[in-house]
């Protein structure tokens, strides 16, 4: 839960800064990041192939994801 208010505070944040979008990368082996970033709206726009290294293993390629931000509502 620390993670999704984290996020929606970013939205929040960013709304009032007059930001449009925003966006992140995750690294492709991380499902709880990427269930977690679909579930607020992000969606998959490209990948950086082996981005992430990792010490034991394959490198991992990482998601770039993005979402778009609504305007702040006029009253």
């Amino acid at each position: 839960g620390i993670a999704r208010a984290l996020i929606l505070d970013l939205f929040a944040r960013a709304r009032h800064a007059g930001v449009r979008r925003v966006m992140l990368e995750v690294a492709a082996d991380n499902p709880a990041g990427l269930a977690l970033y679909h579930s607020l709206g992000f969606e998959r726009r490209g990948r950086r192939r082996g981005y992430y290294r990792r010490l034991h293993g394959p490198n991992i390629d990482a998601w770039r994801l993005d979402r778009a931000i609504a305007p702040r509502e006029m009253p």
